[in-house]
């Protein structure tokens, strides 16, 4: 499931900038329920439900929350992007134009111009 590895790399990453407050919006509540939960040990991704469990318990705030996909439509974008990479990272600036975009959309404004 990439919604599982997402949230891994993206924590991961979070970690290593430092981050220490975080609110993370996922669109499967299916796996939102499960980290919740505390209930991996059925679940046949138990391995990295492990180690995200571990990443969330270390010494910093954060925030899972579900939200519906049409409310996340700018993670789709960006994995939309990622996929067409093959396996290289990108770490943005600040947010590509088709990002933007959406966010102009949505927010009505956007202080990077369009």
């Amino acid at each position: 499931m990439a919604e599982i590895w997402g949230l891994y790399e993206g924590l991961c990453l979070a970690r290593n900038l430092g981050i220490t407050r975080l609110e993370v919006q996922v669109d499967s509540e299916a796996l939102v329920k499960a980290i919740q939960g505390s209930n991996v040990g059925g679940n046949m991704y138990w391995n990295i439900m492990k180690k995200i469990q571990e990443l969330l318990n270390l010494d910093w705030e954060i925030r899972l929350t579900h939200i519906y996909r049409d409310a996340n439509r700018c993670t789709d974008i960006l994995a939309n992007m990622g996929s067409n990479l093959a396996a290289n990272k990108i770490i943005y600036e600040e947010p590509p134009l088709e990002v933007r975009q959406v966010l102009s959309m949505i927010l009505g404004v956007f202080p990077y111009p369009v």
